[in-house]
């Protein structure tokens, strides 16, 4: 007899805690239910006990917080995107209105010398929309996570030499005085052809845009890396933020960063951490310093 009460009793308890289980898997249902169709930063609540329903709960409330991490993100990009695209229509209009002007100032003379200035112009500014645009398609590539560099053997010291000289023109018409201390003999680092000639045409683009009579350009050794450094006088620091400088559109200078998308240091910071290198920006007294390391 006793052992008939005490398995009834045990299956009285196993009842019990069965429903438990069937109400709090509905309430778990309910909770997950609303939350599917709201918005909220809810957590799923058990008030018992059990392990089992407690580890639920908790794996449960793991994939709610990385499905809303998820949706924080993609709300992110999305605002970005449509910030991207704003900032791109309004850089892109302007030379390209430009543009139509100097054709059509180009379609009415007949005088040579103002035609052979109008082309010159107009010259100008397609090369100042293809930068836009190369530096523009460079970011939407570097946004992607899944872009990776290929890594190569990369003599520095000529890679540079050959990017300062395609800015000669533009040194001679700012103008603005170069300095260069550099080393003779090569200097061989691992990382990416096109990735550093778009870091040193960037470099040097923003400090002539930037600049206002000297760019300082030289190397220093540091045993297991190398230092580059790129210094610029500017007209006026006070207005600069330094630590937005790398932020994508950031233009201290509105006026005279009118034709810059605002990318380029951006997208210098990006390539060089992709090459697993680090830069920094500095500045002391009216001189702007961008500071890059890279290993050997």
């Amino acid at each position: 007899m006793f052992l008939i009460y005490l398995l009834a009793a045990i299956l009285i308890v196993l009842l019990v805690i069965f429903l438990l289980y069937r109400m709090e898997i509905r309430k778990l249902q309910k909770q997950i239910q609303f939350l599917s169709e709201n918005q909220s930063n809810k957590e799923l609540t058990s008030s018992l006990r059990f392990r089992e329903l407690r580890e639920l709960q908790s794996l449960l409330n793991k994939l709610i917080r990385y499905r809303k991490q998820e949706r924080e993100n993609f709300l992110r990009r999305d605002h970005e995107l449509k910030e991207t695209i704003s900032n791109i229509s309004h850089d892109i209009r302007t030379p390209l209105t430009s543009l139509a002007g100097y054709f059509q100032l180009l379609e009415r003379s007949s005088d040579p010398a103002q035609r052979e200035k109008y082309n010159a112009i107009i010259e100008g500014r397609i090369r100042e929309l293809r930068d836009l645009l190369e530096n523009f398609f460079d970011y939407i590539k570097l946004e992607d996570e899944r872009y990776q560099l290929t890594e190569e053997q990369v003599e520095l010291i000529a890679l540079l030499k050959t990017s300062i000289l395609s800015f000669k023109k533009k040194f001679e018409e700012a103008p603005i005085q170069l300095r260069l201390n550099l080393p003779t003999e090569p200097i061989q680092l691992p990382g990416n052809h096109m990735a550093f000639q778009r870091i040193f045409n960037n470099l040097i683009e923003n400090a002539i845009l930037h600049g206002k009579s000297l760019i300082e350009i030289e190397t220093r050794d540091l045993d297991s890396e190398i230092e580059l450094i790129f210094i610029n006088d500017a007209l006026d620091l006070r207005e600069l933020e330094i630590e937005k400088v790398f932020n994508r559109f950031y233009k201290a200078d509105r006026a005279r960063s009118a034709n810059s998308s605002g990318l380029g240091l951006t997208i210098v910071k990006s390539l060089t951490v992709k090459m697993g290198g680090e830069v920094k920006a500095e500045t002391c007294k009216d001189r702007f310093i961008l500071k890059l390391l890279f290993r050997k």
